[in-house]
């Protein structure tokens, strides 16, 4: 009776998979939303795209940590493809501009631009606190002419930093021509990074470099000449481009040695060092 049983319970399983095609995840449906496919990108993450946390088929979030008072980001429409993206606005240059989309912690949902510009401007944040954690939430508002609103909010205050430091920055210039070539910093004194100038589809471009925040070069010097030890200059918000007395040379590659030598708020001190290999 046992075995009679047992076929038929077989039997049974054996019917039930009949006109399965092998993937057991039909319940796991493709995210088909304007936004399913996106990736935000922005100092918010040292500028490398990251996927949104989707919480249903409008809104999406994404969360970070301050590494300063300020931020921007735009959401590329596909990941890791500036072509089309949601911004600030739909043209460059363009931050301090009144209809430049600024969100604050706290505040209601604020429009973003949809744009095929090469160069648009980012949504800006502002307000704040350092060391925090806070939440991006992009909302669909309509799929078919492509709108979205954005807004941020505070989700886990952190302590005030007591000295300075360079972690979450980015370390970048143009060595690759787009400024695609790039780190983000730690904490650490002293830091060290190698960088191949480019030959390829972005070739080597100028003399530029920059330590990098909220879209902005913090830490000038000018006619930086290789394989000398070199003060920088702290300027805390919208300085000028660092530069080389040379320009990059497609094919070579450049060790840069970080240095922070004072690292107090008010008045940190730091030295850079290029060499040529």
């Amino acid at each position: 009776m046992k075995k009679i049983l047992s076929l038929i319970a077989a039997g049974a399983m054996a019917l039930g998979l009949i006109g399965c095609s092998g993937d057991l995840h039909d319940d796991v449906q493709a995210d088909s939303t304007i936004l399913g496919g996106a990736g935000i990108i922005g100092t918010i993450n040292g500028w490398t795209a990251a996927k949104m946390t989707k919480v249903d088929d409008t809104t999406y979030t994404y969360k970070f940590t301050a590494a300063e008072t300020s931020a921007q980001f735009s959401v590329q429409e596909v990941f890791g493809d500036w072509a089309t993206r949601w911004c600030g606005n739909d043209a460059a240059g363009a931050e301090s501009e009144p209809e430049t989309t600024a969100i604050v912690p706290g505040g209601e949902l604020a429009a973003m631009v949809y744009s095929t510009e090469a160069n648009p401007t980012h949504v800006q944040i502002s307000g704040l606190e350092v060391n925090s954690e806070y939440m991006i939430t992009i909302k669909i508002v309509d799929s078919t002419s492509k709108k979205v609103s954005c807004k941020i909010e505070l989700t886990k205050a952190g302590e005030a930093p007591s000295e300075y430091s360079w972690k979450g920055l980015t370390f970048k210039g143009g060595w690759e021509g787009w400024w695609a070539d790039n780190v983000t910093l730690t904490d650490a004194a002293v830091q060290e990074y190698t960088f191949t100038a480019s030959n390829g589809e972005h070739p080597a471009d100028g003399n530029q470099f920059g330590i990098f925040g909220s879209g902005t070069n913090l830490w000038t010097v000018e006619n930086l000449v290789l394989g000398e030890r070199t003060e920088m200059t702290y300027v805390a918000k919208d300085g000028e481009n660092a530069t080389m007395a040379e320009n990059w040379v497609a094919g070579a590659t450049y060790k840069f040695k970080l240095e922070l030598t004072d690292n107090s708020l008010d008045a940190p001190k730091a030295y850079i060092t290029v060499t040529k290999e």
